[in-house]
């Protein structure tokens, strides 16, 4: 296990994590509190973004005074790609200020493959986490009628466990003035 990874631990299993701690440098954590009258607790690894968690929560049922020393988990790293498409309502292919992210855009990932895609939600976010390392063209799929401002595809390249933000794209709604 990866040091500092964060372990939450549910008192009385009521579906509300009452306590968190971390692991050390041997990935080892513990919780030393006072026994709950259910005996029952739920324990579960929180991985940051850059790590994909392969266990799941685990029941714990202790009677007073015992003690559990299996409730193990397991993660792995991944890398990861996130950013914001945004209304580039001055044009100059740049994420600034004042500039609002755009929802339901087409974001896609691909190389080496198959090619991934999330649509941007939550004011224009997206994320991507790909097991795997490489070299990754990022593209958007432009909104109908939407004027690219950024260049596309972007590359990024990433290793397991890295991770690369503001990979961001820009578009805006032209305008017409005629005579």
């Amino acid at each position: 296990m990866e040091p500092s990874l964060t372990i939450r631990l549910d008192v009385g299993n009521d579906g509300v994590f009452d306590l968190t701690t971390t692991t050390n440098s041997s990935g080892f954590y513990s919780f030393n509190i006072p026994a709950t009258p259910s005996g029952a607790y739920r324990v579960a690894l929180f991985p940051p973004i850059t790590r994909i968690s392969t266990t799941g929560p685990t029941l714990v049922v202790l009677p007073n005074g015992e003690v559990k020393d299996d409730a193990h988990f397991g993660s792995y790293p991944v890398a990861v790609i996130t950013g914001t498409a945004f209304d580039d309502l001055n044009g100059n292919g740049a994420l600034d200020g004042g500039e609002p992210g755009l929802d339901g855009v087409t974001i896609t990932v691909g190389g080496p493959p198959p090619a991934f895609t999330q649509i941007t939600s939550g004011g224009g976010l997206y994320t991507f986490q790909i097991d795997g390392s490489g070299a990754f063209f990022v593209r958007q799929v432009a909104p109908a009628g939407r004027i690219e401002t950024t260049s596309e595809p972007q590359l990024v390249v990433l290793g397991a466990g890295d991770q690369e933000s503001d990979v961001n794209f820009g578009s805006f709604d032209p305008i017409s003035i005629s005579g």
